[in-house]
């Protein structure tokens, strides 16, 4: 009999375990994460010394696709730009199947609450835009 209550016990634990971590999958995958429409309302560049200046968005936005696009909208000139992505736990890369030569871009990220900050560390930029860093907030 106590054999049994083990036994028991030991698959409602397994399957307990097994549903709640397919729970924390979910919540921690980054392309999910990182899906949605985010707005650019902080920039940090070498001429501010990395210190984050706050900006309007004036309605330009980047938007993560579900289909490894990244869409940009320019409001000024009312035009969309599309570039490929791909994401993992720390990094995003833009135009992943290119060559740094021909515009492909490495930034390190972090998403805390609704912010998006993004910090250009590789790619085909000049030291210019080394360090970059890009502030976004989730759009509803």
């Amino acid at each position: 009999m106590k054999v049994k209550i083990f036994k028991n016990a030991l698959i409602a634990l397994l399957l307990a375990g097994g549903f709640s971590s397919c729970g924390n999958k979910l919540e921690n995958d980054p392309n999910k994460l990182i899906q949605g429409k985010w707005e650019l309302i902080g920039l940090g560049t070498y001429l501010t010394q990395y210190e984050i200046e706050k900006l309007d968005p004036k309605g330009y936005y980047i938007e993560f696709l579900s289909d490894g696009n990244v869409r940009n909208y320019d409001p000024d000139n009312e035009e969309f730009h599309y570039v490929t992505y791909i994401v993992d736990e720390s990094i995003i890369i833009y135009n992943h199947e290119k060559t740094y030569d021909e515009g492909r871009n490495e930034y390190k990220y972090e998403i805390i609450k609704n912010q998006l900050k993004m910090t250009h560390y590789k790619g085909h930029t000049t030291e210019l835009y080394q360090g970059h860093i890009l502030i976004y907030q989730q759009k509803e």
